[in-house]
């Protein structure tokens, strides 16, 4: 039984490992390359995984047909996961999708059902990956956004927590888009949670590392964003 009805908190902008900006190639343009890169030879795991990251990130922008897109994810990395079976970015991108699909599903048991078999995915990949950073990441920024019936919080928090004791310890071994992108869904958690001083702290130490960039334009909206 569901205590209370369940609150879908809406996805933001965002939830990405790498955006697609004003100015950047356009979701056909990749998935065309990509697809013609596919048809060339045999699959190749790297080429699937750039197509199901792809269509992850345009269904969970919600732009496009976001359920045509979601089915596009899924099926691609499912493609990926027959081909590479401890591919765990791949495993933990299929969750996520999973958790996406709930958006489409009429019925709250359906929702309820496909959150929890992506937790699962999502869960499992970095049980057996704990020190990768694409994968912590994609189980926060997706689980953060759940309503508090899943019970995710804690979980939330520590994959921040060792994300951000990884970008300080060897800041040289990731991105400036990805240290910052971590520092944004940081701060989203820490006030989702109702930890404005925390949050407020995070986002200044992401915009420190590049002020002018893309993600510091995005950073700055959600400092400018009512808490919810």
């Amino acid at each position: 039984m569901i205590a209370g009805p369940v609150r879908w908190t809406p996805w933001l902008a965002g939830l990405l490992l790498s955006v697609q900006l004003l100015g950047a190639v356009s979701f056909e343009e990749q998935r065309n390359r990509l697809q013609t890169e596919l048809a060339s030879g045999p699959a190749r795991p790297e080429t699937l995984l750039e197509l199901g990251k792809l269509c992850h990130n345009e269904s969970a922008l919600d732009k496009s047909d976001a359920k045509a897109t979601e089915k596009l994810a899924g099926q691609y990395l499912r493609q990926l996961l027959q081909l590479s079976p401890t591919n765990a970015f791949g495993r933990a991108l299929l969750g996520s999708t999973l958790t996406l699909g709930a958006r489409h599903a009429f019925l709250p048991t359906t929702r309820i059902r496909l959150v929890r078999e992506g937790l699962v995915e999502m869960d499992a990949a970095v049980e057996a990956a704990p020190e990768d950073a694409n994968v912590r990441f994609t189980r926060a920024a997706n689980n953060v956004f759940l309503p508090d019936y899943f019970r995710r919080r804690e979980t939330v928090m520590s994959d921040f927590r060792l994300l951000a004791a990884q970008v300080a310890r060897e800041p040289d071994r990731h991105t400036e888009e990805f240290r910052q992108y971590v520092a944004l869904y940081q701060g989203i958690a820490h006030r989702r949670y109702g930890e404005l001083d925390k949050a407020a702290e995070v986002w200044q130490s992401g915009l420190a590392v590049n002020p002018d960039s893309a993600v510091s334009q995005l950073i700055r909206r959600e400092q400018n964003r009512k808490s919810s």
